[in-house]
């Protein structure tokens, strides 16, 4: 059994063919750039926790760092300390607003009087 030939080789491929393997390549390599894009621009709350907590493991563990250095991790700490909150805050809003989507957008019904509601869910 032979082996599959790469989809860059296309030397005995009919011409009609062509057009649409290579057109395939160009879509897909632009989805993942796409991907990598929207990935990369916001960063991962799970990323700033290590980055939080090895930095406060070596400040504590290290007792022989001149203060030059201790001084960068502390900024550098403090700093994630700041991404962290503004990425938990920015998750905390994006709920909320999935949430409260559908009254947004059918609008807000007030409570029918008590006189419309039924004997049996007057109860509940």
């Amino acid at each position: 059994m032979g082996t599959k030939r790469p989809h860059t080789d296309l030397s005995d491929v009919h011409a009609s063919r062509k057009a649409k393997l290579q057109a395939h390549d160009n879509h897909a390599h632009k989805r993942a750039r796409k991907a990598d894009h929207f990935t990369s621009n916001r960063p991962s709350t799970n990323l700033l926790r290590k980055k939080i907590r090895d930095t406060t493991r070596l400040l504590n563990h290290s007792t022989d760092l001149p203060a030059d250095t201790r001084i960068e991790y502390e900024r550098a700490l403090a700093g994630y300390k700041q991404d962290l909150e503004a990425v938990e805050e920015g998750k905390r809003k994006s709920k909320l607003i999935s949430r409260y989507h559908m009254v947004r957008f059918f609008g807000w019904c007030p409570p029918p009087p008590p006189s419309l509601v039924f004997e049996g869910e007057r109860g509940r």
